[in-house]
């Protein structure tokens, strides 16, 4: 169980600091990228003011050249000084002409405003990363899984405030093809409406050691699952939220032959049995679409409103989780790991914004913002050394010329704040992997053929600290 800084309960899952980590690192890539675009616009910018200058100074060197020249003269009457004048003036013209289109096809090169769309999806491909190794807090599953067809497949979608997130997911070997049941339950027995030749289908307890898995869903209208039989002919079986179990006989063909009532504790069972085997949120994804309400991330031209989505989203948990932490600087967490035993995680705020330090700060104070930043504890610390009221000096007095020059003793505000603060450093030790998601227990244990190894953790450096805290007195 994880416990805030002041021990009382914390809401989310036990790798938070670690999601914290990786926040912050995407949005410092989806902001670093948006920073480069508005380099990149900047350039434009500045490349078009000064084709607009140059086009000026043409424009005032072509009206100089006709006020030299003065107005072209009848040919009749031309002296060769008046004919070297004229093509004086028609040369500089066509040097003018070649000049602005010189000028155009600098403004089409250089000049245009960059392309977003480029942006876009190094935002987008920021968020999938994130994605792929975290789920939000509060975040709901739906997913599907298909073997009837020659390569079976996997997609799930993760749904987590304005966030809509499209994965396919990794197949373990179990999975790569249809699905005895026999291995995800104990000799299955079922009642559901048996095959009659020349009568109606009858509802019948049936043994299912021999049939397969060949489908599966869940999503928001409930759950479905696909039986087949070693004849061919399968059992479409239906649960929606809040309604009755059905099962649907299925011929050869995938034709309706007869429908029945399904025992909700027997299904049930195998639904239990389904979900510990395919833990949906612990399989390996990779994210194919990553959506904000509603609107794919490549689509959209503001390339901040991915990240800012995702601080405001995390933001209020980040600034309780510091206002409950004792240590200034830190965000830190506790964790139950015996009787009379907690283990403190904590991660330093200083490791944090040196990761997006080299942001601009209209970038940077998103995240500062979010209470990665100086806040509340910072500015308490600072507090705690109040600054010393300077001592007026006296008024200056002419010094004789044998006198000695004594310098001035400087005033309690100008001394080096070494001399009056000492820097005492506490030793960390690096906190060892992150232990991995454990599955959830059936009512019986499973066949080892299909044991899925959950998500691992991807992160190259080490993420947060721990303190072993036992009880004094």
């Amino acid at each position: 169980m994880l416990r805030y800084g002041d021990g009382t309960s914390f809401p989310f899952g036990e790798n938070f600091l670690d999601l914290l980590v990786d926040a912050v690192e995407a949005c410092t890539t989806m902001l670093a990228a948006t920073a480069d675009l508005d380099l990149l616009r900047a350039e434009a910018a500045s490349v078009l003011q000064r084709i607009g200058e140059d086009e000026r100074q043409l424009v005032m060197f072509e009206r100089a050249v006709a006020a030299v020249c003065g107005p072209g003269v009848d040919p009749a009457l031309a002296t060769p000084a008046s004919l070297a004048v004229e093509q004086t003036r028609l040369a500089m013209a066509s040097a003018v002409e070649r000049s602005r289109e010189q000028l155009k096809q600098l403004s089409v090169a250089k000049a245009s405003p960059p392309d977003w769309h480029e942006t876009a999806d190094r935002v987008h491909a920021a968020a999938g990363t994130f994605f792929e190794r975290h789920a939000l807090p509060e975040t709901g599953w739906t997913w599907s899984w298909d073997a009837s067809g020659p390569e079976p497949r996997a997609e799930a979608i993760s749904f987590a405030a304005r966030f809509h997130v499209v994965f396919d997911l990794d197949l373990a070997p179990p999975w790569r093809a249809p699905v005895p049941l026999g291995a995800l339950l104990s000799s299955p027995v079922m009642h559901l409406p048996r095959r009659r030749r020349f009568r109606p289908p009858v509802e019948a307890a049936l043994p299912l050691d021999r049939c397969t898995l060949v489908y599966a869903r869940h999503d928001a209208t409930g759950r479905e699952l696909v039986i087949r039989q070693p004849t061919g002919w399968s059992w479409q079986l239906t649960f929606p939220d809040g309604g009755q179990p059905t099962a649907t006989l299925l011929d050869r063909r995938g034709r309706a032959a007869g429908t029945g009532l399904v025992r909700e504790p027997e299904m049930l069972a195998l639904i239990r049995a389904i979900d510990d085997a395919f833990p949906v949120p612990h399989l390996p994804r990779h994210a194919r679409a990553v959506s904000l309400a509603g609107t794919h991330l490549t689509s959209i031209s503001d390339t901040t409103l991915a990240p800012r989505a995702l601080l405001a989203l995390l933001g209020p948990t980040v600034r309780e989780i510091r206002e409950r932490s004792r240590m200034p600087g830190e965000l830190t967490l506790k964790r139950d790991i015996a009787d009379n035993r907690r283990e403190e995680l904590y991660i330093s705020r200083t490791n944090l914004t040196a990761r997006y330090a080299d942001l601009p700060a209209e970038h940077r104070i998103l995240l500062d913002d979010a209470g990665f930043g100086r806040g509340l504890t910072t500015h308490l610390a600072e507090l705690s050394q109040p600054e010393l009221p300077s001592r007026p000096s006296p008024p200056p007095v002419a010094a004789r010329a044998s006198s000695p020059t004594i310098p001035a003793r400087p005033s309690p505000s100008s001394r080096s704040p070494s001399t009056s603060m000492h820097t005492v450093q506490i030793p960390t030790l690096s906190m060892p992997a992150a232990e991995k998601p454990r599955r959830r227990e059936a009512d019986r244990p499973l066949r080892s053929i299909l044991t899925v190894q959950p998500l691992p953790k991807p992160l190259a450096l080490p993420i947060a600290n721990r303190r072993i805290l036992t009880p004094t007195g």
